[in-house]
């Protein structure tokens, strides 16, 4: 690749360098021509269909297919068939269908009977928990903020119909009628509601509160595994089923590369596992995150790994690190050992000792047997300086 950092005449290689430098990921067709040199003739962006590894998104940009394929994988196959049909170019019409494959067999789809149903919850349109509860002789209305007009004709936020909204933060309400029935469409109401079965309930006809709770949850249990029933047998439950995946399953992580990240100006005594690469890059191209990796797994190492991929890259020019006293002598000796100097850092809290002629002091690394310790990548014994405590500043 030389210097460029990528090789121009491989589209793949182009594009996967360029799209780094894109904050939103996404290059025009000229940015691509500009840096791509290979033999194809590149007119359209149906010219660069046919190069594997890369997407075209339907607003007509390129990029990445691991960057593409990725995220809210159902609402960009939609975007995908929407723009098929107003596509002419079968080149363009093949590759958004290959892309659609590349998603649909990374996504994890739940069928119908698999899919767990409750009266609360939130994903399920209201109008499915009305019919059902109709059905059981429950009559009642969901109730949500809306836009009314007044006699006037002014228009005011207050309580409607939301029998058709998709809204979940609506309120569950019990016709007078079916309330006057018995004491359960209370109850019902409250749990609707979110609220605890046997809610105010007090000791009635003899029967301890206690008693009534108790059968009051025996009847909610019996109509929440009834609602599961309704659900799963629904005359449209191809539709539900679609709307359980695009709540639940919607989302795939991007994949990373988890190949050496190449980092130039460390030395060669610490080689990073793929998870740690992995991760380096993730919080590299995303800007910002929290690396949760257990005790042992290298957290150290990545952040040093992460500062050097990141300034490497040109996403930042510096870093700090802050870390608790009781830890500061081990950052050192890591930091030491992972840069292969501090030429290029700024050490505040301990300072390495010194001979009378300037020169760090050293001793040998001991490994468990108490003997010099050879570094498992080099062969060589490893060294680490001998530390004082920076002198406080004087006031």
């Amino acid at each position: 690749t030389g210097a460029l950092g990528y090789e121009p005449a491989n589209a793949r290689s182009v594009v996967e360098y360029l799209v780094k430098a894109k904050s939103d990921g996404l290059l025009s067709l000229e940015n691509f021509k500009a840096a791509y040199t290979g033999t194809k003739d590149i007119g359209s962006l149906a010219d660069v269909a046919d190069f594997e590894g890369v997407a075209i998104t339907p607003d007509g940009f390129i990029t990445t297919e691991a960057a593409y394929c990725c995220g809210e994988i159902y609402i960009k196959a939609g975007h995908l068939m929407a723009a098929m049909e107003d596509e002419t170019d079968a080149r363009l019409k093949a590759k958004y269908q290959a892309m659609i494959d590349v998603m649909m067999a990374k996504a994890r789809m739940t069928g119908i009977e698999d899919i767990s149903f409750g009266l609360r919850d939130k994903w399920v349109l209201p109008r499915y928990k009305l019919e059902f509860l109709k059905q059981e002789g429950y009559s009642m209305r969901y109730v949500v903020q809306g836009e009314k007009q007044s006699d006037t004709g002014e228009t005011y936020v207050g309580n409607v119909n939301g029998a058709d909204s998709s809204d979940p933060n609506g309120t569950w309400v019990v016709e007078k009628y079916t309330r006057a029935r018995s004491d359960f469409p209370n109850q019902l109401e409250h749990y609707m509601n979110g609220r605890s079965i046997g809610h105010n309930v007090r000791e009635k006809g003899g029967e301890s509160a206690e008693e009534r709770t108790a059968r009051f949850r025996e009847q909610v249990n019996a109509l929440e595994e009834r609602f599961g029933h309704f659900m799963q047998t629904h005359g449209e439950f191809s539709e539900i089923e679609r709307t359980y995946n695009l709540t639940f399953n919607n989302y795939v992580a991007p994949e990373r590369d988890t190949s050496a990240l190449g980092l130039e100006g460390v030395s060669a005594q610490v080689k990073l596992h793929w998870y740690q690469n992995q991760a380096v890059r993730q919080l590299s191209e995303e800007g910002t995150g929290i690396l949760g990796h257990d005790v042992g797994l290298g957290k150290s190492y990545q952040a040093l790994a992460f500062s050097a991929y990141d300034r490497q890259m040109g996403r930042s020019k510096k870093h700090c690190i802050v870390v608790p006293k009781a830890v500061l002598a081990n950052w050192y000796m890591e930091s030491k050992k992972f840069l292969g100097n501090h030429s290029d850092v700024m050490f505040v809290g301990f300072e390495p000792k010194r001979s009378a002629g300037g020169d760090i002091l050293q001793e040998p690394v001991l490994d468990e047997n108490g003997n010099p310790k050879k570094n498992a990548h080099t062969g060589e014994i490893e060294f680490q300086d001998l530390l004082t405590e920076d002198s406080p500043a004087e006031e």
